[in-house]
């Protein structure tokens, strides 16, 4: 999408979009826009924009490490860190409701965060 096509998107605005996607590793909803600093999505730009059907890039939560998942916007260190420990201990995850159990999560993160979950 050209973002600057739209009203009230300017270079800056669009710079911002493009570089939160790229840390998310894609948006898997439409409202993930409203965590882009600085944007307002009351504007009417924001009912121009269609949700991207682009795979998202995954966490591999049984083989990345835990820089690459502390990079990701929605995982804190700590929960990277019990992923890994959860690894060592309990070997390779099976589901991802092992993930929901997590001490660190909470019901509202787990939704956000899951669309960028595999069990790769």
């Amino acid at each position: 999408m050209a973002w600057e096509a739209l009203p009230g998107i300017g270079p800056v605005y669009a710079r911002r979009i493009l570089k939160f996607r790229k840390l998310l590793g894609g948006y898997a909803e439409r409202n993930q826009l409203n965590e882009v600093y600085g944007l307002d999505t009351s504007e009417t730009w924001y009912s121009m924009v269609q949700e991207d059907r682009a795979p998202l890039d995954s966490l591999r939560l049984n083989s990345d490490s835990v820089s690459v998942f502390w990079k990701h916007p929605y995982v804190h260190p700590k929960i990277a860190w019990e992923w890994i420990r959860y690894r060592e201990k309990m070997g390779r995850f099976k589901s991802l409701e092992e993930v929901r159990e997590g001490y660190l999560m909470t019901d509202s993160l787990f939704r956000k965060i899951a669309p960028y979950l595999s069990l790769q």
